[in-house]
């Protein structure tokens, strides 16, 4: 019996300690992403110049794995996990490029959140957001030269839902809101891929 209580003691230690280490809690929100199927959900996006509103974006977000496809009013991006294709509505004009694992952290909630994997220091404070607790982990570069320089990233502590990714390159930050995050979603490959027919009168042009 006494066996017993001491083994459930030191359960709940090693529990109580794993939701206090900001590196097991990404851990668990990154593996959930990678094994919860397709993911829909809804964000905004807004840039700042120092700490001034310089504009903001609203649309919807599709994920599996590595793989998203952004869309906004303003342009639409899919990355298959190789090749990413981005359409102006401005230009009616198609970017083919093969982004850098800094280059996806730009616009890839995923690479975002996966980040703290290598070449970030992490510390961590518990917080509310929209009515919700969550941690709130700050990822701060080791290396002067790394971008972003600076990530911070609220996880639901109920359900470990990213609901907030903050990126500070150069001074200047970019924050991502998630909303409406569903998963478990039906999704092909062809989601995550441009298709010419579907946009017959856009230039594509070849930067890889």
């Amino acid at each position: 019996m006494k066996t017993r209580l001491l083994f459930l003691l030191l359960s709940l230690c090693v529990a109580s300690f794993a939701k206090d280490d900001p590196r097991q809690i990404l851990d668990t929100a990154v593996s959930q992403l990678e094994n919860s199927g397709g993911v829909r959900g809804q964000f905004t996006i807004t840039q700042f110049e120092g700490t001034k509103e310089a504009g903001t974006t609203h649309g919807h977000l599709t994920m599996m794995g590595e793989r998203y496809t952004l869309t906004t009013p303003e342009h639409i991006t899919w990355f298959d996990g190789k090749t990413q294709w981005t359409w102006l509505k401005s230009s009616n004009e198609v970017n083919v490029t093969t982004p850098t694992q800094k280059e996806l952290r730009k616009s890839s909630p995923a690479a975002l959140l996966g980040a703290y994997k290598k070449g970030y220091n992490l510390s961590m404070k518990k917080s509310k957001l929209r009515g919700r607790r969550v941690w709130e982990i700050t990822m701060t570069a080791v290396s002067s030269i790394s971008r972003p320089e600076r990530v911070v990233i609220d996880i639901a502590q109920d359900d470990y839902t990213p609901m907030c990714l903050r990126a500070r390159n150069d001074g200047n930050w970019t924050r991502f809101a998630i909303f409406e995050y569903a998963v478990k979603q039906m999704l092909s490959d062809d989601d995550f891929r441009f298709r010419q027919e579907d946009y017959p009168t856009a230039e594509v042009i070849d930067l890889r």
